[in-house]
């Protein structure tokens, strides 16, 4: 046997579990998204999102008890910047 080490690919972690950021191209015909499929596709974490949402940077939709986000929201997130 061999003994050349094989390195696994490193992943931002949050709490222990691994995140990969999504693209645009997962989401892109998707009507909307959930808001752990938002972080995870702007590669950011859930409690950002939920400081983007509350300064009114970032629209949402209430879908009975969900609340999702939409593809055209992102858009205009990352078009005016999310300082």
């Amino acid at each position: 046997m061999s003994d050349i080490a094989i390195e696994k690919p490193q992943f931002p972690r949050s709490k222990g579990k691994v995140i990969q950021p999504s693209t645009p191209e997962a989401w892109r015909d998707r009507h909307a998204l959930s808001l752990k499929e938002t972080a995870k596709s702007l590669g950011i974490s859930t409690a950002h999102l939920h400081v983007l949402i509350k300064a009114g940077k970032l629209k949402t939709v209430k879908l009975g008890a969900r609340t999702v986000v939409t593809p055209e929201a992102i858009k205009a997130l990352l078009s005016n910047g999310a300082r």
